[in-house]
């Protein structure tokens, strides 16, 4: 903003100048304007009494005089006072004035004014009536501008100081945003006493607005000399409507516009305060969109103004009853109905049939460009996988579609990965003869999407178009009857264009994509089942790289537009807190439980503490209590914290040690959680945590689509997940007779001679195994090396599952489908109170691990014979891929 440089001075020797001095009584004192340049000063307008010593008494006896005080390091410090504690209606005398001129001319004949001089003194010589002190003027009813109003209040809301916005006696509030920056005005806090002069008052919404002529004093700072105070103007340049206010000229029913809507979207929409920056770039967004013409404002001709001329020059009356800044924000539901209300029967559909494209038995409306803007929260569907557009309200599908075509149909406005502003887009409606309308899609083009990033230097927004980095993306999927190959079909609906091969017409289709999968050599899929929501009901989701499409139409000609999950760098998280739908790839450091103290002990919560998992403990991992320690590939960066605490039951694959890489998907950053130096962030239902680091296929490893074609030859080797357990039988046997033992560890057989209990367990277990290319059914030899490999045991964990079976006498667990729970025998009369507790986290611990168990292991089997109905073999041996493991020591070192 331009605030005007228009005073200066003759140039005149010192000694040919006249001084000048009088005694006046002060009217209207003015803060430090900033001008532009370099160049700091601040008015006093005074009323003439007495003339001193001057040529020109007769003209200046009771005239309205304009003294300019440069502000410079040659400025006595009683001069400062001046400015920083001055009184209204007291009398000073003031010597060595010189007369300085004015550019703005059409003040000439209204005002006289001086300059101070290096031999300037002033000081206060009376004092007005008790009784007629400005201080203890009153609040008016009505806006009248050829009275100048004052206040005295205090400070009781500071939440907005900002924005240079106050609530005083809990009923008035002040708003001074119009000079911060650009003044000294103070950033004050609760509980300051303010006395305001030269005001403006707004009564109908009881609002105080400064302009320039107004003043602001506080007692707090009566004895500070300083003329900027970096600390107030550091957090008023930080505000996003000081800076809008100030770059556009903003008058009073914007700014409280704005700070209302600000406030609006924090609390309804993102449910906590919402970024600086990104409230910045939606307004100038909107602005750019509404065409709004920033008018010039100078701060001196705003306070040289007259009671007559301040009426238009004031910034409170630029736009003080214009219509909104921007144009109203529709909720999605209202802008649903509002556009539905033009098709208000069927007929009228059929009628105008030739404004519609065929869409299979549907038909389409296309209205181009609809003006916006909407806004809302960007989020993943959990049920479509589709992206929605979300308010409090109601919630709308967007449609991303591929387009190498220049020209825009619509556009989205990407502040922050989950807040977005649409600004101009194509509507789709969708018409089913068969039922009322109840298909409704906002149409972008990739193209279209643009990330806003707001440069301070030029005051513009970089909108060129740029999409972040979409390495993975997520199709939803019904659970499959079989294990995925190299190729999948989706239920999700992708809206895709092209051009028939007996037409050159353009037509519009919904199909289901087959996606050919490729992540790395050796691989060409990568899948994990990854969500629990608060029912307990699963989905299965894929998240997957897809480099091309194969159609299921042949006749048409069709580019497949995508899904896309944004992915992030965590120093770039820093800076845009707290956001959503976080996805990054890094590498767990470490590993921590939280200890829940004992409540039978009178403990507290605050006895809680963390305990680190060692590098090969695996424990049995209650996800509501598990946190991570992570860090980028760049080992030059901070740690991370990763927390499932209190929030979701999100599985953690229990092999994943400190060192490997990993893909951490759906995170919510929290800033409020860790320090100025970290970001925390906590687990969603959409979190899950993949595996990334496994070693190449070497020659001697098959796959398993491979293995099949040699049923009867020798024993092969392959790399490959353990997908599930089907059955786990664990029975307890004594060592001596070898008869299997009853419940609470006895052998039943009284022939059994054995002086001291020796037993073991036998375990008996099908796994269904599988990579890549297919799946196969294995029987687990009953080695305690391989079972405790598959199981994901570490030896204390291992022993500790021995001795509840041993006492139970059996156990068998049995997978009984995707979604259902599964079927557990034993015999329960035998489980004292403790060991019961354990008995259910280790049926829990295997629920999970059938679900999300997602490692890979090396693992030898041999086909059995005369294998004619299914695709059965035995395991020999497994053994742990060689993963590249990073030293995470060095990581914690830096």
């Amino acid at each position: 903003m331009n605030v005007g440089n228009s005073v200066g001075g003759k140039g005149m020797s010192r000694k040919r100048r006249k001084y000048v001095s009088l005694r006046a009584r002060l009217l209207a004192p003015s803060h430090i304007f900033y001008i532009k340049g370099s160049s700091k000063m601040f008015f006093l307008e005074v009323k003439v009494t007495e003339v001193l010593k001057t040529d020109w008494k007769e003209k200046l006896l009771g005239s309205r005089v304009i003294i300019i005080f440069p502000v410079e390091p040659s400025l006595p410090k009683d001069l400062r006072f001046m400015q920083n504690d001055p009184h209204l209606g007291l009398t000073y005398e003031i010597t060595h004035l010189v007369k300085a001129s004015l550019s703005l001319t059409s003040f000439q004949d209204i005002f006289s004014v001086f300059k101070i001089t290096p031999d300037t003194k002033c000081e206060i010589i009376s004092f007005p009536d008790a009784g007629s002190s400005m201080n203890e003027s009153t609040i008016t009813t009505t806006l009248n501008h050829n009275v100048a109003f004052s206040y005295k209040g205090i400070v009781t809301d500071d939440s907005f100081a900002s924005s240079g916005v106050y609530i005083l006696d809990k009923i008035v509030k002040l708003v001074a945003t119009n000079l911060c920056v650009v003044t000294n005005v103070r950033l004050f806090k609760k509980g300051m006493t303010l006395e305001i002069f030269n005001s403006h008052y707004h009564g109908p919404e009881s609002v105080i607005f400064l302009c320039a002529r107004s003043f602001v004093k506080s007692h707090h700072y009566s004895n500070e000399t300083s003329v900027h105070s970096k600390t107030s103007v550091d957090v008023y340049k930080e505000d996003p409507i000081v800076d809008l206010a100030l770059d556009f000229n903003l008058g009073l029913r914007n700014i409280l516009q704005l700070l209302e809507f600000k406030n609006a979207l924090g609390v309804s929409l993102l449910k906590t305060p919402i970024n600086g920056t990104v409230f910045r770039n939606i307004i100038k967004s909107c602005l750019q969109i509404s065409e709004f013409h920033t008018e010039y404002r100078s701060l001196v001709k705003e306070y040289f103004s007259t009671d007559e001329e301040h009426k238009s020059c004031c910034v409170i009356d630029v736009d003080l009853f214009q219509n909104n800044l921007i144009k109203p924000f529709k909720s999605i539901k209202a802008f649903k109905e509002s556009f539905l209300s033009q098709f208000p029967t069927k007929k009228t559909v059929e009628t105008e049939s030739n404004k519609w494209i065929r869409w299979g038995s549907d038909v389409i409306e296309v209205n181009p460009k609809i003006k916006g803007p909407l806004v809302g929260k960007l989020i993943m569907d959990k049920n479509t996988g589709r992206y929605i557009l979300k308010d409090n309200t109601e919630s709308i599908p967007l449609i991303l579609m591929e387009d190498e075509e220049p020209h825009h149909i619509g556009y989205l406005d990407l502040v922050i990965n989950s807040l977005v502003i649409l600004c101009e887009f194509n509507y789709y409606l969708v018409f089913e003869k068969s039922t009322n309308w109840n298909k409704m899609y906002i149409l972008l083009r990739e193209n279209d999407l643009k990330k806003s990033i707001f440069s301070a230097e030029s005051h513009a927004i970089d909108t060129n178009p740029e999409l972040m980095d979409n390495e993975w993306i997520v199709i939803r999927c019904s659970p499959p009857t079989r294990n995925i190959s190299s190729s999948i079909s989706t239920p999700l609906e992708f809206i895709v264009e092209g051009k028939s091969k007996y037409s050159e017409k353009t037509e519009y289709l919904t199909i289901p994509c087959k996606d050919y999968i490729y992540l790395r050599p050796g691989t060409k899929i990568y899948h994990f089942k990854d969500f629990i929501d608060t029912k307990k009901e699963y989905y299965r989701l894929y998240f997957i790289k897809a480099n091309r499409s194969i159609l299921c139409d042949p006749q048409i000609d069709i580019k497949l537009f995508k899904n896309c999950l944004a992915s992030h760098k965590i120093t770039e998280i820093m800076a845009n807190a707290p956001i959503s739908g976080i996805n990054f790839k890094c590498i767990v450091v470490n590993r921590w439980l939280y200890k829940s103290a004992d409540k039978s002990k009178g403990s507290s919560y605050k006895d809680q503490c963390l305990t680190t998992l060692e590098p090969t403990e695996f424990g049995f991992v209650n996800c509501h209590s598990l946190q991570l320690v992570v860090a980028e590939d760049n080992t030059n960066e901070p740690l991370y914290n990763i927390s499932f605490k209190n929030r979701e039951n999100v599985p953690y694959p229990l092999g994943i040690v400190p060192g490997m890489r990993v893909v951490v998907t759906s995170l919510e950053a929290d800033l409020s959680l860790g320090n100025k130096s970290s970001v925390f962030f906590v687990a969603t239902p959409m979190t899950s945590i993949i595996l990334l680091d496994f070693s190449e296929l070497k020659d001697s490893i098959v796959s398993v689509a491979d293995l099949k074609k040699y049923k009867n030859g020798p024993n092969r080797v392959i790399n490959a997940f353990v997908d599930k357990f089907k059955k786990l039988t664990m029975t307890a046997y004594c060592l001596s007779c070898n008869t299997a033992l009853s419940p609470g560890g006895c052998c039943p057989y009284v022939g059994c001679h054995a002086t001291t209990p020796s037993n073991y367990v036998k375990v008996y277990s099908i796994f269904e195994l599988s990579d890549e290319s297919g799946e196969i059914v294995a029987v687990v030899s009953n080695t305690r090396e391989t079972l405790q490999i598959l199981l994901s045991l570490g030896d204390k964990e291992w022993d500790a599952l021995m001795k509840v079976v041993i006492q139970i006498g059996y156990f068998t667990y049995t997978y009984k489908g995707f979604r259902q729970l599964p079927y557990t025998k034993f015999h329960e009369d035998a489980l004292s109170e403790d060991c019961g507790k354990e008995m259910e986290s280790y049926i829990n611990y295997f629920y999970v691990l059938t679900e999300f168990h997602r490692l890979r292991y090396r693992i030898r089997c041999r086909p059995f014979k005369h294998n004619n109905f299914r695709d059965l073999y035995y395991c020999l041996n497994v053994s742990n891929v060689n993963y590249d493991v990073m030293d995470c020591q060095l990581l914690q070192e830096l």
